[in-house]
């Protein structure tokens, strides 16, 4: 696996992540999100295969893990938060090494995310 780098979003907010790049540029990037508690190596095996299948994959460290930015404020730990600071990362920072449409990425985190926003808002009620 190659070195992790890191990419600073706003003053004192930085992420710490693992980027490969593949030759081919036509297959999308695979955004690779750890859980709780973990840490973007738990995908090294995963990155590794996809690598070699010329995917470009990404997996940061999420807030509060390893180098990534630790806030002592509790409510920067709500999920609207950590989803604006990791969307503004993948906007700022990885389409600018891709020069691909940065909605796209936006599309897939909000779309992926859905499912899960639905049930929860529809057992707990509204996130925001």
């Amino acid at each position: 696996m190659c070195e992790p780098q890191n990419y600073t979003v706003d003053d004192g907010i930085n992420y710490e992540y693992i980027y490969i790049k593949a030759k081919d540029d036509s297959k999308p990037t695979l955004l690779f999100l750890h859980g709780f508690p973990s840490l973007f190596y738990c995908w090294h095996y995963r990155i590794e295969y996809f690598s070699k299948k010329e995917y470009d994959c990404l997996a940061p460290n999420l807030m509060g893990y390893s180098k990534t930015y630790a806030p002592l404020d509790t409510n920067e730990y709500k999920t609207k938060s950590m989803a604006q600071y990791l969307i503004t990362f993948l906007h700022e920072s990885i389409c600018q090494y891709q020069n691909k449409d940065n909605k796209i990425i936006h599309k897939c985190i909000i779309e992926g995310m859905q499912p899960k926003l639905n049930w929860y808002r529809s057992t707990m009620g509204n996130i925001d």
